[in-house]
Order: structure tokens, then sequence, then C-alpha cells
């Protein structure tokens, strides 16, 4: 069986962490989040921990994470605009994430 390379297994846990975020495991969702970001930091998981940190009720944390993102954009970074607005509506913060 062939070996799973580093992008792969990055991928499956970025889809992992999502999966642990919808079945209301925000623990281990964050747990993974942090193992993603600190081997292959990438603005996805950072939207993904965005939207863990406004179910935890940590919504400053959130926003935080978010205008982090929002200036990279502004600055050329490829930011997935359908997880930064999936993340301001997890925040409530609707009209935000209609502007993505």
């Amino acid at each position: 069986m062939a070996k799973m390379g580093d992008t792969a297994r990055t991928s499956l846990k970025c889809i992992l962490e999502a999966v642990l975020l919808a079945a209301g495991d925000l623990a281990g969702a964050k747990e993974v989040a942090a193992h993603v970001l600190a081997r292959r930091p990438n603005a996805g998981t950072k939207c993904v921990l965005a939207a863990i940190h406004a179910q935890s009720g940590a919504a400053d944390e959130a926003r935080r994470i978010l205008r982090e993102l929002e200036a990279q954009a502004t600055q050329g970074m490829h930011i997935p605009f359908a997880r930064i607005a999936w993340s301001y509506g997890m925040l409530g913060d609707f009209d935000a994430a209609r502007r993505w």
C-alpha cells in the first residue's frame, strides 16, 4: 500500500476538524486544528478555528482571527471565501458573511 503524503494527511485532518465541529466536539476539533496549524499553517484551517472559537463562546478570538485573514486577503493571499463567510455566520454576523 502506498504511503500517505503530508498533503493528503493534512487534507484528511482538515475534513476531520470540520466533522468534529459539526458533531459538537469543540475540544476535539480545536485539537485537530491546532495540530494542522502547527505542521502546515493555512487559511482554511484558520477559518475553522475561528468557527470553533465562535461556537465555544470566544467571539473576540474568532473575530481576531478573521480580521487577520481579511488583512492577508487585502495583501493578495488566497483566502477561502466560503469558509470565511461560514465563520462569520457561526458568529451570527450575517452582514459580514454576505460580504464574502
